[in-house]
């Protein structure tokens, strides 16, 4: 019996150094049913150039290959492109700069999809890695330490139950109520297709995507955490995640269209539980926008380190 259609997707964007790696791991998958969608979005760099000298040992490797390259979009119209274009019936995200750590990682999710059909994602543990491929360890600022360094976090999942350990017990892992506290999923996740909607999903006003995405498919199915390191997040200078007040704008702004969408569908349910988060209420994203220059007055003055 043939295997479903996987859609693996790849949005690019200046990743010359790491897009190569990215598309091998996808090729050295053992899932044989799959076809390999990559958006370059604008680069300046050349991203492009590698994409072009992998064409040929992508075409003899999946059952169907689309490159583009169109000008600098941003990602929620690169998504949308690629999303669109997608024939499979489950998704497979990887960033163009990250690595999937398991030549059956994709199989391993796909298994468990398969046979669970009321669930809509499936997903595995993360390790990090630098701008060279060389394991790395957090230590609980998501500063670089040594592996064998105390306190090290040696795997994403670990960083975060420091956290919440609650957040990757069964009945828990998914929920749209535990995904409001904090965005903790992993990366490299199957979806299920079909759990999405048939035109765009992702849109500016809403630009943490990942975050945006969780909470769409909490309402639409469970989730499924895998105990296996099946992933390679990459951990460098350009990682949005990085730069703290610029990510917490684009939190608070995610969090309002989400606000704004179930306020027009009427999911008061959903709403009340949206509304139970302070650190996401109007007020208090002002006092932090107000507090962000004396913030950064007091760690010049002091020779601090930037967060940024």
């Amino acid at each position: 019996m043939e295997k479903p259609l996987i859609s693996v997707i790849i949005p690019a964007y200046n990743h010359e150094k790491f897009v190569e790696e990215a598309v091998r791991s996808v090729i050295r998958q053992t899932w044989p049913n799959l076809e390999l969608l990559v958006i370059d979005d604008g680069s300046c760099d050349g991203t492009w150039d590698v994409l072009q000298k992998l064409r040929p040992e992508c075409e003899s490797r999946f059952e169907r290959v689309f490159f583009d390259r169109q000008e600098n979009s941003g990602t929620c119209v690169t998504l949308n492109r690629l999303l669109s274009g997608a024939h499979g019936t489950y998704l497979f995200i990887i960033a163009s700069d990250d690595v999937l750590a398991d030549a059956e990682a994709i199989e391993l999710e796909a298994e468990f999809l398969e046979t669970h059909p009321d669930y809509v994602l499936a997903v595995g543990n993360n390790d990090m890695i630098d701008e060279n491929a060389n394991r790395i360890a957090w230590d609980r600022h998501r500063n670089i330490v040594s592996c064998e360094a105390k306190d090290a976090y040696t795997d994403y999942v670990s960083s975060i139950l420091r956290l919440d350990q609650t957040f990757f017990h069964p009945e828990v892992f998914g929920t749209y109520e535990s995904l409001l506290v904090r965005n903790y999923m992993p990366n490299g996740y199957l979806i299920r297709r079909s759990a999405l909607p048939d035109g765009d999903l992702f849109t500016k006003k809403a630009p943490v995507e990942d975050w945006y995405l969780m909470l769409w498919l909490a309402r639409a199915g469970k989730m499924k955490y895998l105990d296996k390191i099946l992933y390679r997040y990459r951990w460098h200078s350009g990682n949005t995640v990085k730069k703290i007040y610029h990510m917490q704008d684009m939190t608070y702004r995610t969090w309002l269209y989400e606000k704004n969408r179930l306020q027009s569908e009427g999911q008061t349910d959903l709403l009340r539980l949206l509304e139970q988060h302070p650190q996401l209420h109007p007020v208090n994203y002002m006092i932090r926008c107000m507090l962000h220059p004396f913030a950064e007055w007091v760690r010049r003055m002091l020779h601090l380190p930037s967060h940024e």
